[in-house]
């Protein structure tokens, strides 16, 4: 067993658990494609021909290219919206009296484990 100086701990962090943004990247990663593609098209668009299929001028060729952003923005939306997990953390400050000690030992099975002892607060006497 090993026993790990406690005046050495000053903090403690505590999980708060996973936290998933996925509505968020999903709807911006569609905002972007949106935004870049219909950019793209109306910067690009040329009124040259008259007979052809499509838009007339560069509203027009925007909002089309931006319909087509959107739907090619989708699969990479969700593939961020999944991917986008993350653990929230909050840190306890430990008074300098805090009775913290950290030990490690072997457990039953032969694997190393490791155990905390804190007080998070104490009893008065009545």
């Amino acid at each position: 067993m090993l026993d790990i100086d406690r005046t050495r701990i000053r903090t403690v962090e505590r999980s708060l658990g996973s936290q998933g943004s996925f509505a968020k990247n999903f709807l911006g990663s569609i905002g972007v494609g949106a935004l870049l593609v219909g950019t793209s098209a109306a910067a690009t668009h040329e009124p040259s021909c008259s007979d052809c299929w499509g838009p007339s001028d560069r509203k027009g060729a925007f909002a089309i290219g931006a319909i087509g952003g959107a739907i090619l923005a989708i699969p990479v939306g969700v593939i961020l919206g999944v991917a986008s997990q993350s653990d929230r953390w909050e840190t306890m400050i430990l008074p300098p009296s805090a009775d913290v000690a950290l030990l490690l030992r072997s457990s039953a099975d032969g694997r190393l484990g490791a155990g905390v002892r804190l007080a998070i607060a104490r009893r008065r006497p009545r």
